[in-house]
């Protein structure tokens, strides 16, 4: 009754605790992590606001606690510094521990939160041992929790290798590319000063999200980057006439006056930014 009454960090602390050899029982430990372990499943894939940090150490604590009192059992409990580390409380650590690391894959940062948590410096090493071999063991079995949720949430990962398998099964490595081999030719551009018809004219002659913007700043400087504008705010710019400029009464184009008004704000800034210099 005492994991159920607790809130599950106290739960913890108490599962932590050292020369408390006989103060819990398997079967009260079992019971606690047959029901703590399915909860936590169910609810981890879940929209609900709950954690997994809290019951990773728990579970973790609850089957390491288990082992150590079966130690306590076939061994007794021993009063010897040189046996001190046969005590349930100390089994309960490491048992979060390769629980904890397991299923994150979490090495450093589980080494420096478990050692904060506990504050014995003495465990680091075991620690840093179980952290290992938990890793390990879950890369040679699955991907960790976070990966598989991804995967659940169909949300894009990238790998870590940079590779491309075809259709036929041969794997292409992506290192050996640069950005010229992805990049299409010509570069569709946007001038300063743009027509409408040759705006319309870019739009549906090509898909691309985004467009460089270049202007002329002299006879060697033709076609020099300014910025750059997505496909949405030009878009966006067509349905605003009160933004043309029409060059005269007897010219029907109809001109726009500067994209760098309804360019990207990041551009637009370093756009601003170079006019204050010169």
């Amino acid at each position: 009754m005492t994991y159920v009454k607790t809130f599950s960090l106290q739960a913890v602390y108490h599962l932590f605790s050292k020369h408390t050899h006989r103060q819990f029982s398997y079967a009260a430990m079992a019971t606690m992590l047959m029901i703590y372990f399915f909860m936590a499943c169910w609810s981890a894939g879940t929209y609900i606001s709950s954690g997994l940090v809290v019951p990773m150490l728990l579970i973790g604590g609850l089957y390491g606690r288990m082992v150590g009192c079966l130690f306590v059992d076939m061994f007794g409990v021993q009063t010897h510094k040189y046996w001190a580390w046969m005590d349930p409380g100390a089994f309960a650590l490491l048992g979060s521990v390769s629980f904890f690391g397991g299923v994150t894959r979490l090495t450093m940062s589980l080494t420096v939160i478990m050692v904060e948590i506990t504050n014995d410096i003495h465990q680091l090493l075991l620690i840093m041992i179980t952290i290992m071999v938990a890793k390990w063991t879950g890369d040679f079995l699955s991907h960790p929790l976070y990966h598989a949720l991804l995967e659940f949430k169909c949300i894009p990962f990238l790998k870590s290798e940079p590779m491309l398998i075809k259709s036929d099964g041969s794997v292409l490595n992506l290192d050996l590319f640069t950005a010229q081999d992805a990049m299409t030719k010509p570069v569709r551009t946007v001038n300063m000063f743009a027509s409408v018809h040759s705006i319309c004219k870019v739009l549906l002659g090509c898909t691309h999200c985004g467009f460089p913007i270049v202007k002329s700043l002299g006879p060697k400087l033709e076609n020099t980057f300014c910025g750059e504008i997505t496909r949405l705010e030009l878009r966006n710019l067509m349905t605003r006439p009160e933004l043309f400029i029409r060059k005269t009464d007897f010219n029907t184009t109809v001109r726009m006056p500067h994209v760098s008004d309804i360019m990207h704000p990041h551009f637009r800034c370093v756009h601003a930014l170079l006019h204050l210099l010169l």
